[in-house]
């Protein structure tokens, strides 16, 4: 059986920082997880895997008239600002990927495609730290700075096709 062996560093790129995504995204919602077990947001079939003074988890439901605690109410704040983090790289991330590897296959000028894929790594890494750390306007110039990364591979991929 023949390997494919990627000879085009744009390949090796679009793999390592594919991966390091992939790394981010799971400790990403590996915090988030813990996060909502605090706010007792889980699925109550999750409550026998509680720790010890946490909250009963009902999804984050409470029952009517029920009285909530300055620290839950910190708590559903750091778990829903986690959830935010998750659904911002659901929206960017594999759409990015998909017009890098795009922007790869139809030959878009190499340097151009890994430096801007690095870059766009390197932006959604921090724009987590950002987002979590409530730093503003960072978080905003980060994910518009990963957003013109990937405009600017689709623009590479799409002249060279042209060309």
């Amino acid at each position: 059986m023949t390997a494919l062996v990627a000879l085009n560093a744009a390949v090796k790129t679009f793999s390592t920082c594919s991966t390091i995504l992939f790394l981010k995204f799971f400790i990403t919602v590996s915090i988030q997880g813990g996060k909502s077990f605090a706010a007792g947001a889980r699925p109550p079939e999750d409550n026998g895997m509680n720790q010890e003074g946490m909250p009963p988890q009902t999804y984050g439901l409470l029952e009517d008239g029920a009285s909530v605690s300055e620290s839950l109410k910190q708590a559903k704040a750091i778990d829903y600002r986690w959830k935010r983090v998750v659904q911002n790289d659901l929206e960017t991330i594999p759409l990015g990927l998909l017009v890098f590897i795009g922007s790869v296959v139809v030959g878009g000028q190499e340097e151009t495609n890994c430096v801007l894929m690095g870059v766009f790594t390197a932006a959604r890494i921090a724009h987590t730290f950002a987002y979590v750390n409530q730093k503003q306007p960072h978080r905003a110039l980060l994910w518009f700075l990963g957003q013109l990364c990937v405009l600017a591979s689709g623009l590479n991929g799409f002249i060279s096709f042209l060309i």
